[in-house]
């Protein structure tokens, strides 16, 4: 009998943003899936990071990771069954885009918003409506919109799981990882995107939470008709 590793390395080590990182496959029957592993890079990563990967969904292992040590940072997609390659576009592409992300955390580099959300809304408004998706944009970007908060650096788009699923179809060439379930109870469907280039682009995150089950209100904004989560 050949024997097969819990945890297969699929990429790395690579660098991004301040970090070592490693893409593994998880075949361990309780979580299969695949992980994120990262660990401040030091001068291997050629910068220290510009902020911390915990709001980006990353916790500390809880245990020794044979891929990035005792202080790795994992971020696991349970139940994600997309072909590796696929999966390793998305790691690629959020390894790329990680140092601009924290840059705009920490107040580094300016978010283009105005730009981003305009991007979004030409590729997921019809398709959206067309299939009779219920979405809305939800929290300080649903505030923004509305004209009652200061500019968001995400997006944040409350939705169905199959609302979910869509939007990682409509937003494939720019998901950063694959849609899955998420950390937190009841570990509905979740999924992200960097829309932009490499350098400069907006973070866009999608879940299978709190749509209302009311008619959302809806703002006119740059010439689109955009659903908002409840004040």
């Amino acid at each position: 009998m050949t024997f097969a590793p819990a945890r297969q390395l699929l990429s790395g080590p690579d660098v991004g943003g301040g970090y070592l990182l490693q893409l593994s496959q998880d075949r361990e029957p309780e979580v299969p899936g695949f992980t994120y592993h990262l660990q401040e890079g030091g001068i291997d990563a050629a910068a220290p990071p510009a902020d911390s990967v915990e709001w980006l969904g990353f916790a500390r292992s809880d245990r020794p990771c044979m891929f990035g040590g005792n202080r790795c940072w994992e971020r696991h997609f349970p139940q994600a069954t997309e072909p590796a390659n696929a999966l390793r576009n998305r790691y690629n592409r959020f390894r790329f885009v990680l140092g601009p992300l924290l840059e705009q955390r920490a107040g580094h580099k300016p978010v283009p918003l105005v730009a981003g959300l305009k991007s979004l809304l030409q590729r997921i408004a019809a398709p959206l409506e067309a299939d009779r998706i219920p979405w809305e944009l939800e929290g300080p970007s649903a505030a923004w919109v509305r004209g009652s908060g200061p500019a968001s650096m995400l997006v944040e788009i409350g939705t169905t799981g199959e609302g979910c699923v869509r939007l990682g179809l409509l937003l494939a060439d720019s998901e950063i990882w694959p849609v899955a379930p998420g950390g937190r109870p009841p570990h509905r469907s979740e999924g992200a995107a960097f829309l932009g280039t490499f350098v400069d682009g907006l973070l866009v995150r999608w879940s299978e939470y709190g749509v209302s089950t009311t008619r959302p209100e809806r703002a006119s904004w740059e010439g689109f008709t955009v659903p908002l989560s409840p004040r």
